[in-house]
């Protein structure tokens, strides 16, 4: 939706030019000042951060279409809280503060989609934050399932491969294996490579 809104003339004279990320590299750094939002217009973006023990935390992860920074630009403290790294080759363009400012009140179409945006965005955060809170690896799991059936309409929910899944959940890998293994063996999730479900939904 933003992709084509953007190629618009009355839209695109507000954004700037494409500009390129190779994998790895940095698009922003943590504490870097946000003073524009952007779109990827290719590629993928990480979002993470690092512990005092250097435990890498991932925070996101941004793919085409997605918007970035539209959280913190009207915040009193609009300082990003990790760093924003090119998973793949990626492109974004950006818009000012002040162009954005601009666009918000000539534009309903961008408005609508803005809010949209944001409105969605904070669902997704209060559905981590319940995710995160839950007190144990296997609720955290069958939470996580329950709600990724709903997002992606699913009874069999994608995941992009175990060590992803693991940083999202905030967990190490090992235990995450661990435990999805022990739920498979007693009969309460079924799993693949890149699926798993909830046995109940079966019968």
């Amino acid at each position: 939706m933003i992709l084509s809104l953007i190629k618009q003339k009355a839209i695109k004279q507000y954004c700037s030019l494409p500009c390129s990320y190779v994998a790895g590299s940095a698009v922003f750094h943590e504490n870097d000042v946000c003073d524009r939002v952007g779109i990827i217009v290719e590629g993928e973006i990480l979002m993470n951060h690092y512990t005092a023990y250097g435990d890498e935390i991932q925070l996101s992860i941004l793919n085409k279409g997605d918007v970035f920074g539209d959280f913190l630009i009207f915040s009193s403290h609009p300082y990003y809280p990790g760093n924003l790294i090119a998973k793949s080759d990626t492109v974004i363009i950006t818009i000012p503060k002040e162009a954005l400012e601009t666009l918000l009140i000539t534009s309903p179409s961008f408005r609508h989609y803005f809010l949209q945006n944001l409105s969605e965005k904070a669902l997704t955060f209060n559905r981590d934050n319940k995710m995160l809170s839950q007190p144990t690896l296997h609720a955290k799991l069958t939470y996580w399932i329950e709600s990724e059936m709903v997002r992606q309409k699913t009874t069999q929910v994608y995941y992009h491969n175990k060590t992803t899944l693991a940083k999202h959940l905030r967990v190490r890998r090992p235990s995450l294996s661990r435990e999805m293994s022990r739920l498979k063996k007693t009969g309460k999730i079924g799993c693949d490579q890149h699926r798993v479900w909830l046995k109940e939904m079966d019968k």
